[in-house]
């Protein structure tokens, strides 16, 4: 197989892994914090509760998860891109997994 060929489907696994890795960490992100935020009201009151949120070291740590989130979901694809670069096509369209 040409060595454009195997470089594009290890391309393809990483484009994917990456969006998957931006969608998932960016749901859980914002999920996280909607959780937390509502304990702390549940707890503290509201008001004491949104007083006390800074939007700027949130923001800074929503960028930190979906970073995190997209480099660990790239570097869990590399093995299953390295391994799909490798396979026949065929055999790849015959297996059962």
């Amino acid at each position: 197989m040409p060595r454009r060929a195997l470089a594009f489907i290890r391309e393809m696994f990483f484009i994917e892994s990456s969006l998957v890795g931006l969608v998932g960490s960016a749901i859980g992100s914002l999920g996280g914090a909607l959780v937390a935020v509502l304990i702390y009201a549940a707890t503290y009151g509201f008001g004491m509760t949104i007083g006390a949120l800074q939007p700027g070291l949130l923001g800074l740590y929503f960028v930190g998860c979906l970073v995190a989130g997209v480099v660990l979901a790239i570097v869990a694809a590399i093995y299953p891109a390295q391994f799909a670069s490798r396979m026949v096509p065929a055999n790849a369209l015959r297996s059962n997994v």
